[in-house]
């Protein structure tokens, strides 16, 4: 199992102040995201593991062999990992390209009109699906397994943002209440009144199931889209 958050991706998208973006975008295309799909354990249809671990018998050539064959038509991945690193590039990166003066030619230029998480979104589908196509799984379901945790913690951070939002107005409220003076009650409702921390993240949030729709969807995708995240 290789860890992801000991990759300079990793760092590069926890940290993005110290990199120029289109450094991040090259490491996301250059970057191999196969190595971070952890295999579960593997197990007959029966539910009797596969592994020869336990009573201490090795298999013989025949039964490597079926093994072998059983690993890799039952064997589940896991996109944790893959989840989680777009999940920190959400909370982390701006939903939106950071404009970068240089002399480019035309192709680059469009490529960086996305922004971080695109890209990292894009790369990460392209690898999801071709893992689904290769193992004849449904991709719209595999896709929603990669999609799902991120969408749930983002609706977690909503709550705590909101609660962070709201607990100074609360305490303005009583503050004014027993002691007669409004200032606390002003200054809590200010609080009310600031941005919203967490746009950035449900804008980026919102933008990869939107990918993921697309990509999903293979009989409504058109043959743009299909190519676009086929080809490398």
């Amino acid at each position: 199992i290789t860890p992801v958050e000991f990759s300079l991706l990793y760092a590069m998208i926890e940290f993005p102040e110290n990199y120029p973006e289109s450094v991040i975008r090259n490491e996301i295309e250059d970057e191999d995201f196969n190595q971070y799909l952890y295999v579960k354990g593997k197990e007959k249809k029966g539910g009797e593991s596969t592994s020869y671990e336990d009573d201490g018998t090795q298999p013989n050539n025949n039964d490597s062999q079926t093994a072998t064959q059983q690993s890799e038509e039952e064997q589940r991945v896991s996109y944790g990992q893959l989840s989680a690193l777009l999940a920190l590039s959400a909370a982390k990166n701006p939903s939106t390209a950071c404009p970068e003066q240089s002399g480019r030619d035309e192709a680059e230029s469009d490529d960086q009109t996305l922004s971080v998480g695109e890209t990292l979104c894009r790369k990460l589908l392209r690898t999801i699906t071709r893992y689904a196509d290769a193992h004849s799984l449904d991709r719209n379901n595999e896709i929603r397994e990669f999609l799902d945790p991120i969408e749930r913690r983002c609706a977690i951070r909503n709550e705590k943002a909101a609660l962070q939002q709201l607990l100074p107005a609360y305490a303005g409220y009583t503050v004014s209440l027993l002691t007669g003076n409004p200032l606390p009650l002003l200054i809590g409702a200010a609080a009310l009144s600031g941005p919203d921390p967490m746009m950035e993240e449900n804008t980026n949030v919102h933008g990869f199931r939107g990918l993921g729709s697309r990509t999903g969807d293979m009989e409504t995708a058109g043959l743009l889209d299909e190519n676009e995240f086929d080809d490398d």
